[in-house]
């Protein structure tokens, strides 16, 4: 089932488990593997994709999955919506 949260519920779950969103582990829908914002800075990836792209997009080695939630499938049904301030919705991987 997906959740839908407003932001501040998103980042206020992000603190209460991981202490803050920068901290938080993101897993993909599809091939399982988790990731968080500092797998992204170490390897000089906009940290901002974690929590809606593989890091297999970009890191090979890690695994060959290639999703994203932006694509036609979404989140396959094992994500989020996050309401965003300017009335925008976004599909984000879950946490971890």
């Amino acid at each position: 089932m997906v959740t839908n949260q407003t932001l501040d519920e998103w980042m206020d779950e992000a603190t209460d488990r991981f202490g803050g969103i920068q901290y938080a582990m993101f897993v993909c829908p599809k091939c399982g593997n988790r990731a968080s914002y500092l797998d992204f800075i170490n390897r000089n990836l906009d940290e901002q994709l974690v929590y809606q792209e593989c890091i297999g997009r970009y890191d090979k080695s890690i695994t060959n999955c290639d999703f994203s939630a932006g694509g036609i499938l979404g989140t396959m049904g094992q994500g989020r919506f996050i309401s965003l301030p300017e009335a925008r919705t976004i599909e984000v991987f879950n946490f971890a």
